[in-house]
């Protein structure tokens, strides 16, 4: 299927019929945009560049604390740059007035102020309501002509401003620019002292729950002293070595009884005659002392344990004591007793020698028991450390799991707080993150408004459009017929011949008379 193609002849011919009337609207717009521009306020923009150097040491010693990123920390600090209070001192500063062209509006603000004074009466209130409506209008203009780009990769941003004034545009940038570096210095510090001050509370806070902790700690082993679980082995060794004084003490008590009813016999003998006991033959003639005995037995146990044990051993330590101590006593009483050890026993007769000896036999007696009865209670004392000591090393393990857990977070906690201090030193010596300027904002040369090229365009096609409708709108009202296929449509029929417009040369002469006269009046 063929598309049917396009005629523009017609066009091109009601165009050229028509060109004056689409020219001079032309004409007249762009006349009008030219004036536009002449006319409009110039507004030039001033901008300048800072990059954002990173941290000068390296963040293997020192880590920063300040982690936001240049984005939301340039959006912190434009709110204090564009507050209120910061950009009344700016105009203040720069004297940014309104602008001459404004006055106009100003006048008739102020007559209708006038008015209402005279109506109502409240110069005072309304004096002061006109400053500070000034005020605000003025503000919020120069907030709107503030503006920040960041860069793609975060490591630079533009600061730009307008203004009708080149010179005061690029000096209110500077200042602005300047107020950035010191915000952004003032920023990071405090969120550095911030971080050390929240660290140092906890840090005392860790501490002093340590210290409780460790209180409670310190009074558990009190209280459960000798049944803490590194005290088993201790408590083992002791038990042991009670377990062996009281079978020697036993084996003591065991002989002596021996010997008692020995005594005993011979006394009942002694008294009933049957008994000589001159000279020799009572029980106890040249027999050791019951301590050389003990320590001969202690002396071949030590023996055997060495061959078993170092001489670290808790077993053999003990020995050693035990064997020292009996040592002492067998050089106090001797080895060996005469007879039955009584002194001047030759003015004695038997009968009361054997009744001594049964006496002090059994006092030996009583204060072995005594002693076994020690031995015994202590025994039983050590068993029972030993019995406790599964359940208090549980209870101590869960006190000392809290206190472990408390004094990690606690050398955690210091270890941070460290850094964070080295941090805030950093911040404090500016060497951490900073702005600087690398473009500083010059006056500029062009004005950014209004916009030449929108204005003109816009002209241009305003007044080509109006020329094109004028024209257009001729064309229609028109009632001649300029082309045959204008006649064919209108009369339904054919159009044998067409012939062009005829002019002689007197007539060209005519119009070119007609066109001289023109020109020289």
């Amino acid at each position: 299927m063929q598309l049917p193609k396009l005629d523009l002849e017609p066009y091109v011919d009601m165009a050229w019929r028509r060109k004056w009337w689409i020219l001079a609207p032309t004409l007249v717009g762009l006349v009008v945009g030219l004036v536009v521009l002449q006319v409009s306020p110039k507004i030039y923009q001033a901008s300048t560049l800072i990059l954002v150097e990173p941290q000068r040491i390296p963040t293997g010693y020192v880590r920063p604390t300040v982690t936001q990123d240049v984005a939301s920390r340039l959006r912190t600090i434009s709110e204090q740059v564009n507050s209120r209070t910061n950009l009344e001192r700016i105009i203040e500063e720069f004297k940014l007035y309104r602008k001459p062209e404004d006055r106009v509006q100003d006048l008739i603000s102020k007559v209708r102020r006038k008015i209402n004074i005279w109506r109502h009466g409240e110069e005072a209130a309304v004096k002061q309501e006109e400053a500070s409506v000034a005020t605000a209008d003025l503000v919020a203009k120069l907030r709107s002509r503030i503006g920040i780009n960041v860069d793609r990769s975060g490591s630079s941003f533009r600061i730009s401003f307008r203004w009708h004034d080149p010179a005061t545009a690029a000096a209110v940038t500077n200042a602005i620019a300047s107020q950035f570096i010191e915000q952004n210095l003032k920023v990071r510090e405090e969120m550095a002292m911030g971080t050390t001050a929240f660290l140092r509370n906890e840090v005392e806070k860790l501490r002093r729950d340590l210290a409780e902790r460790e209180k409670q700690v310190e009074a558990f082993k009190q209280k459960h002293m000798g049944m803490l679980p590194d005290q088993l082995e201790t408590n083992l060794s002791i038990l042991n070595q009670l377990q062996q004084e009281m079978n020697a003490l036993q084996q003591r008590i065991d002989e002596q009884k021996r010997q008692e009813l020995l005594v005993q016999e011979r006394l009942q003998d002694a008294k009933a005659g049957r008994l000589n006991l001159s000279g020799a033959g009572l029980p106890g003639e040249r027999q050791k002392t019951p301590e050389a005995q003990q320590l001969e037995a202690l002396e071949e146990k030590l023996k055997q344990a060495r061959v078993r044990y170092t001489e670290k051993h808790p077993d053999i330590i003990s020995l050693k004591r035990t064997i020292e101590r009996l040592r002492e006593e067998v050089a106090r009483v001797g080895v060996y007793v005469q007879g039955d050890g009584l002194p001047g026993q030759g003015q004695l007769s038997p009968r009361q020698v054997l009744e001594l000896q049964l006496e002090k036999l059994r006092k030996e007696m009583e204060a072995n028991e005594a002693q076994l009865g020690e031995i015994k209670a202590k025994i039983a004392e050590y068993r029972d450390r030993v019995e406790k000591t599964p359940a208090v090393g549980l209870e101590l393990g869960n006190i000392l799991r809290d206190y472990n857990t408390v004094r990690s977070r606690y050398t955690s906690m210091v270890a941070k707080l460290l850094d964070a201090e080295m941090a805030e030193e950093l911040e404090k010596r500016q060497k951490g993150e900073q702005f600087r300027i690398l473009d500083p904002a010059v006056a500029p040369s062009k004005p950014v408004e209004p916009d030449a090229k929108k204005i003109m365009t816009l002209a241009l096609v305003l007044g080509l459009g109006l020329g094109g409708g004028v024209a257009y709108a001729l064309e229609l009202l028109d009632p001649r017929f300029y082309r045959p296929e204008e006649v064919e449509s209108y009369l339904n029929t054919r159009v044998l011949v067409s012939l062009p417009r005829l002019e002689d040369e007197n007539q060209k002469h005519r119009w070119w008379g007609l066109g001289l006269k023109r020109k020289a009046a």
